[in-house]
């Protein structure tokens, strides 16, 4: 069976998605080339790590099929995608039959609570909201320091959409965080014994975005924040010492 709970086994899967689905770029000149013995790999990894991330991953491979329809791509996927799908049969057989828990909990106003899970996502300083007013007014000031950061983050990935518009890199990135944002919107907060099992669809479209984005900023960027690093650089090891002795 595969490790459907626990958040560990969802973020040691994050690693094999991420390279499975650098595998789909990198045969978006030639996908014919893609084979079946690498998808079932992918698969079943994927499959035994955390549910979620196989599902995210079965996103993954319909958007590049997609992007090019082919009868061999598709049979190829189809043919890697069998022994992780007939496990999976296997355990939908298994839990129907009231071996599991099946339980399906939305909540009030899920939509709404979904859209102020994107603020929290952002943070650099863990709880400080800026709606809260606990009466210090520090607490509120890193609440505003956090609504900054989520700014800054925000219009950094707009710009990231316009300048990548413009190169025109691979549509798969894109859609791939497209569709897990709507997988997210419609996820519910409580699936089958998985809490904020939405959080899990998430967290890679944020890395898809920024899989497509990245290069455009690194084009136009990338002088400058190398001229930064290296200006940086005689000074991160006394950074690193210092970090250290306070976290003593």
């Amino acid at each position: 069976g595969m490790f459907f709970h626990g958040y560990l086994s969802y973020v040691l899967a994050l690693g094999p998605l991420f390279l499975a689905a650098g595998y789909l770029v990198r045969r978006r000149r030639s996908p014919e080339s893609v084979s079946a013995w690498a998808i079932a790999g992918a698969s079943l990894l994927l499959y035994l790590s955390h549910l979620l991330a196989y599902c995210a991953w079965g996103v993954v491979a319909a958007l590049f099929l997609c992007l090019h329809r082919s009868r061999r791509v598709a049979v190829r996927l189809a043919v890697g995608f069998l022994p992780s799908l007939a496990l999976l049969a296997l355990y939908t057989l298994q839990v129907a039959g009231g071996d599991g828990d099946c339980r399906i909990f939305y909540g009030t106003h899920w939509l709404a609570g979904k859209l102020g899970m994107l603020f929290p996502t952002f943070h650099i300083l863990h709880a400080f909201y800026p709606v809260t007013d606990p009466g210090d007014p520090w607490v509120r000031r890193f609440g505003e320091v956090n609504l900054a950061f989520a700014v800054v983050v925000a219009l950094a990935c707009l710009a990231g959409l316009w300048l990548a518009r413009r190169e025109r890199p691979d549509a798969l990135p894109l859609l791939a965080a497209a569709a897990l944002f709507a997988l997210f919107l419609g996820s519910p907060r409580y699936l089958a014994g998985n809490v904020l099992p939405d959080l899990r669809f998430l967290l890679p479209a944020l890395w898809f975005l920024l899989a497509y984005i990245a290069p455009a900023l690194e084009r136009r960027l990338g002088a400058p924040a190398r001229r930064y690093r290296t200006a940086c650089r005689t000074r991160r090891g006394a950074w690193v010492v210092g970090c250290l002795f306070l976290a003593v």
